[in-house]
């Protein structure tokens, strides 16, 4: 069930952050450990943004430049939930206009 919620949370993120172009999720099993990909053709992440994306109460330039309510802790909440079941998440970006990447990496034992 929290996993469930971590991947809506990347899912409802990657709407928000998009006005145009699309989003593209996938999941991908190698050896032990599943590797779950968001990606979406939004606004983008510049290094800082990405450096405290998974902090408390932290949110990116794009959130407070296009209005988007939030408290900053979707991301990391769901980053604690998955340190519980011993994964992991990370995100990588090209930069402020060129979409974003979210993984998530987990064992499947």
């Amino acid at each position: 069930m929290r996993i469930k919620q971590v991947v809506k949370t990347l899912l409802d993120n990657a709407i928000k952050y998009t006005e145009k172009g699309g989003i593209t999720m996938t999941a991908k099993k190698y050896g032990e450990k599943v590797l779950i990909s968001v990606s979406d053709t939004g606004v983008g992440l510049d290094k800082n943004d990405i450096e405290k994306a998974f902090q408390g109460f932290s949110r990116g330039t794009a959130g407070i430049d296009l209005f988007i309510e939030g408290t900053g802790l979707a991301l990391y909440i769901a980053k604690k939930i998955l340190e519980l079941h011993r994964g992991r998440i990370w995100a990588e970006s090209k930069g402020k206009g060129k979409g974003s990447t979210f993984y998530v990496e987990l064992p499947i034992k």
